[in-house]
């Protein structure tokens, strides 16, 4: 199989994980995520990928670190490749908000399982805003090789790599506000955007109370 092929085959857990990532990452009517608004799933875009960079080899943490990406955004373990292609962001930064702003504080994503092992993942924490900004660019990241997460993919979306949006400091349901987080986490913190032409659709699939 090719590169691109291995990536893209295995059990039928991983598959499920590749399917929720198009569903974040490709589907503009989620209404949630950063999405790559030309390319349409994750063959497109490793196949754009592999053209503009010759393979799908090394990191790029070089390209990401002149674009001012601070280095607490990367994991160990994990590559990082960029891409130019169009897409839309779905985070926003604390301090673009009014500090008095509602967060919701919503688990978004479900347990990943890789290889049999599950990983749990912590709520999201997101505030009602305009669809963000657009963008021309960005973030596959893949498990390094030599790793149990070799030739898998982690996730992808449009846009660089920035600090999780994770509540590691509440449950979900939690009613805290944009100071709340800057108290916690810095001004600089992403919160996750919940558009407001499609909040419903999106909340729909949680077990949140829809405004």
């Amino acid at each position: 199989m090719t590169k691109i092929e291995e990536l893209l085959n295995g059990d039928d857990d991983y598959k499920y994980n590749l399917k929720k990532i198009e569903e974040k990452h490709f589907d503009q009517s989620q209404g949630f995520g950063s999405i790559f608004t030309k390319v349409k799933n994750l063959r497109e875009l490793l196949l754009l990928a592999e053209k503009q960079r010759g393979n799908l080899k090394g990191n790029d943490h070089h390209i990401f670190l002149e674009k001012k990406v601070d280095t607490s955004c990367f994991k160990e373990g994990r590559r990082y490749l960029y891409v130019k292609t169009e897409g839309i962001l779905g985070v926003i930064r604390a301090d673009e908000i009014p500090s008095d702003t509602k967060v919701y504080v919503i688990q978004m994503k479900e347990n990943l399982i890789l290889d049999g092992k599950i990983i749990e993942i912590p709520p999201s924490i997101c505030v009602i805003a305009e669809k963000g900004s657009i963008v021309n660019e960005g973030t596959i990241i893949l498990g390094e090789e030599g790793t149990l997460y070799e030739n898998r993919i982690i996730t992808a979306f449009a846009g660089l790599p920035t600090k999780p949006q994770e509540a590691i400091y509440w449950k979900a349901g939690s009613d805290i506000t944009v100071q709340d987080v800057i108290n916690k986490y810095g001004k600089e913190k992403y919160l996750n955007i919940l558009p407001k032409d499609n909040i419903r659709n999106v909340l729909e699939k949680t077990s949140y109370a829809i405004p």
